[in-house]
């Protein structure tokens, strides 16, 4: 019986919790295992890194605690693996040096789901300037370039990455549609506007509070808000504020009876893969969405959600979806059943278990013959 194949994954964060990991490496684990293709993941950043790097300032504990977690990353990795995952910058500090000393050795198959070519803004992170220790200039035009292949995210992505890659394929952002299943009764109670997100994209939602205000004035609801970094509270409207549990994800989606997908329209927003649109579609959610980047693709727009493109919009939206039930389950029924034809696991799981297996069983076949 022959041993199964390891692929690393070199990943940034803990694996649980980052959504990149979760949503587009973990979910083919066990297609892949079937197929004779073990995944190993080894993350950069400790459990304490990460949660350090979730608070503001405090530099130099975050520059000791980097450096801590580099040495025990190198102390850890293998020797030569069948291939290697690198997903987006995996090392949070420095050139891509190691990975481009696996990809002498094996294919590297380079993931990323975020614009992150784009020069860092240290105002837009809460890390600062430090953000640019973990993606110096050109860090990711070297991990294109020296990758056998390139998964992107979406076509903004993929477009970039063949400057430096001849072999890219979109591989969007998916769920596991048989784990991720819907309701099975609708609320019956208070209408739920909802949110889940990160601290990172909390000001989007803010940006959001004018409109929300002025439809408490004709609409009765409340707004469930998960995963911000600091309690949203909006005078005249009911707000449920949690942060965002890994164990819990999918029970606060169920929660929701309107999904809200606001987000600036620039370079960065046309790298993002849309992951609460799908997540929304998933659980049949009616969603209402920013007109910006792959939103446009992921939302049929007056038919699995809609389109906003000013504040005009989102009021006009929200109001329809709040005044009419019915319409609010022909809409999240027609988003399910987009998102389990075009963003579910099962969609894509033949492609990468194939893409795999070509890679692993070449190696393995070289490594035969310079035996």
């Amino acid at each position: 019986m022959n041993q199964p194949r390891t692929v690393l994954c070199l990943t940034a964060y803990q694996p649980m919790l980052t959504a990149s990991v979760r949503y587009r490496i973990m979910p083919y684990a066990p297609a892949l295992a079937a197929a004779g293709i073990q995944l190993r993941y080894l993350p950069f950043a400790t459990p304490q890194l990460q949660r350090l790097l979730y608070q503001p300032k405090r530099y130099p504990q975050k520059i000791v605690a980097m450096l801590g977690a580099l040495t025990q990353w190198l102390v850890k990795l293998p020797r030569q693996p069948a291939a290697v995952i690198v997903q987006r910058e995996a090392a949070l500090i420095g050139a891509p040096v190691i990975e481009r000393w696996f990809s002498r050795r094996v294919p590297v198959i380079f993931d990323f789901d975020d614009a992150i070519f784009l020069p860092t803004d240290p105002k837009r992170s809460i890390n600062g300037w430090l953000s640019r220790l973990a993606r110096p200039a050109n860090k990711t035009d070297q991990l294109l370039s020296l990758s056998s292949m390139v998964w992107a995210g979406n076509a903004y992505l993929a477009d970039y990455a063949q400057r430096f890659n001849a072999n890219v394929q979109i591989i969007p952002t998916v769920v596991d549609c048989e784990q991720c299943q819907p309701r099975s009764v609708p609320s019956t109670h208070i209408c739920t506007l909802g949110w889940v997100g990160s601290h990172s994209t909390a000001r989007y939602l803010e940006q959001l509070v004018p409109v929300l205000r002025q439809l408490a004035q004709r609409y009765r609801f409340r707004l469930l808000v998960v995963g911000a970094a600091k309690p949203l509270e909006i005078e005249g409207i009911e707000c449920i504020n949690h942060d965002w549990q890994q164990a819990r994800e999918w029970h606060d989606f169920q929660q929701i009876d309107i999904g809200l997908y606001p987000i600036e329209a620039d370079l960065w927003a046309e790298g993002k893969c849309g992951l609460k649109a799908i997540q929304y579609g998933a659980a049949a959610i009616p969603s209402v969405c920013s007109a910006v980047g792959v939103n446009q693709q992921i939302i049929g727009h007056g038919q699995t959600g809609f389109l906003a493109n000013d504040s005009t919009e989102w009021l006009e939206y929200l109001a329809r979806l709040l005044e009419d039930g019915q319409l609010r389950q022909t809409i999240g029924q027609a988003a399910r059943q987009k998102i389990e034809a075009e963003y579910s696991v099962q969609r894509y799981q033949t492609n990468i278990v194939a893409a795999l297996k070509d890679y692993v069983c070449v190696e393995s076949a070289e490594s035969s013959v310079q035996a």
